[in-house]
Formats: C-alpha cells, sequence, structure tokens
C-alpha cells in the first residue's frame, strides 16, 4: 500500500509540475494535441495531467524550447493534425488514421479485448455478434469495426467502458495496456474499480502491438523543432529518462519494441 501511495504521489507531483498550459496558437508557441483519453492526459483541479503531458513536458525540458500541450477529444485531434490547428500529437503509428509525417517512435502499446473471467472472449472474429465498447473515432473504429459485426458502443472516456461492463451492458470492451494498469494500479482520480470486481474480467487478450510516436501537421510551420524531435530519439540519456516515465505508469515493456527494431 505504501509503494502504491508512493508511485501516485509521484505522478501527482510530477504531473503539476510538468504541466504545460495551452496559450493563443497566434502566439508561435508549437501546439502538442493531446489525447483526452486517461492515462494519455485529463484535466485535474485546473491542471492537465496524464502520461503524454508529461511527455510534452520532457521534450520541452530537452528542447529547452516553449511547447504548449493541449487536451482535446480524439477526433479534434484529428481533425486539427489534419487542418494545421495543432503542430505536434502522439498517437499510433497508424498512416490510415491520420495524414501526418512521423517523426519520432518512442515505444508501443498492446491493444486489448477485455471480457468477462465467465465467458471470456478469444479472438476478434469473437466479437461478431456482441455488445462491444471502444474509443469512438479511434482506433479500432476506423481500423477493425468495419470488418466486424457487432453492437458497437462508441464512448468517449475510458471509465464509461469500466462501469458499464460492472453492470453488465457490455460483452467486451477495447483498450490497451496503458488504460488497463493504468485503472489496476489505481493512479485514475476518479473512477475506481471495486478490488473484488477485478475478478470479474478475463485477462485481456491482446490484438496487436502498436507503435506509439511524435507526428508533425503537414500544415506546420515547426519543421525545425520536428527535426530535433528526431534527433533526441537518438538520445540515450532522453530515451532513459522516457522509459523512467513509462515506469511510472506502469508499463515497463513499452520500450522493449524499439530495442527489437534495431537488431
Amino acid at each position: 500500500m505504501a509503494l502504491k501511495s508512493g508511485i501516485k504521489a509521484t505522478i501527482a507531483a510530477l504531473s503539476v509540475s510538468c504541466a504545460v498550459h495551452a496559450t493563443n496558437p497566434e502566439d508561435g508557441v508549437p501546439q502538442f494535441a493531446i489525447i483526452d483519453w486517461f492515462p494519455f492526459g485529463w484535466a485535474e483541479d485546473g491542471q492537465d495531467k496524464g502520461m503524454f503531458v508529461e511527455m510534452v513536458a520532457l521534450y520541452r525540458q530537452y528542447l529547452s524550447a516553449d511547447l504548449d500541450a493541449v487536451i482535446a477529444p480524439v477526433p479534434r485531434v484529428i481533425r486539427g493534425m489534419e487542418e494545421g490547428e495543432f503542430d505536434f500529437t502522439i498517437t499510433y503509428r497508424d498512416p490510415g488514421m491520420l495524414d501526418v509525417k512521423y517523426v519520432a517512435d518512442i515505444g508501443c502499446l498492446d491493444s486489448y479485448i477485455v471480457s468477462y473471467s465467465d465467458n471470456p472472449i478469444k479472438s476478434l472474429e469473437g466479437l461478431n455478434g456482441l455488445r462491444v465498447a471502444f474509443p469512438g473515432g479511434g482506433y479500432f473504429d476506423k481500423r477493425f469495426r468495419p470488418n466486424l459485426d457487432l453492437d458497437g458502443v462508441q464512448v468517449a472516456q475510458t471509465f464509461v467502458m469500466f462501469r458499464m461492463a460492472l453492470r453488465r451492458r457490455l460483452d467486451a470492451f477495447i483498450i490497451n495496456d496503458a488504460v488497463w494498469q493504468g485503472y489496476k494500479n489505481d493512479l485514475y482520480p476518479g473512477f475506481k474499480v471495486p478490488a473484488e470486481r477485478w475478478a470479474d474480467f478475463a485477462e485481456p487478450v491482446a490484438i496487436e502491438t502498436l507503435p506509439v510516436a511524435v507526428s508533425i501537421s503537414p500544415k506546420s510551420p515547426h519543421t525545425a523543432i520536428g527535426h530535433r524531435i528526431t534527433e533526441l530519439s537518438h538520445s540515450d540519456t532522453f530515451m532513459a529518462d522516457l522509459q523512467k516515465l513509462y515506469d511510472r505508469y506502469k508499463l515497463p515493456n513499452a520500450m522493449a519494441c524499439l530495442a527489437r527494431a534495431g537488431e
């Protein structure tokens, strides 16, 4: 219990000290779009918090450059990157989802199917005919849903899926390992899954491993910053600090894919 409290306190302290607030885009400060999705970005007590918010703060520190983190819903992030409202974002590397230029691979996340221990779903095909929740306008919605015959429930926040699942209003839901670990380790300040209810869920089934990358809008004037972000991906010191950030969010293997790619 003391260790968990220490982890939560560390994350809270870093989030407050590292939070970067949006300013007027016309002032020339590069805008870093962060998806409004726990544990990547959320607002709490007037502060922007989350794993990707902390990543922007890390870039800000290493680049000695002013960067604004702007938390926004997934559809707005996609639209804003394509239209030039935002300059940078951190998302899955998926050319079919975003018309952007990827400038740095910074890790990987596993996408999961979560179902029930008394009725486990073991494959994508097993979702056919079932009531399944997933992020509206996101990766699963665009990539897999068109090929599945399911009763889809689009949600705007992660806790909605857990709440519906605990009430048995779903057959399954789609998240990634960052979301799963965030809730299992009680890192979210709001909705909690009661400890005794975790046994309701089957072990998540991995759909695939997805690269996480920093990208730049094709309409952004900040290409020089983009080049410097690329260079940082070759810095052992920066990447070590990035690994520490993943560790705080209980994702010790998030960068293993980068090592494999370099072999």
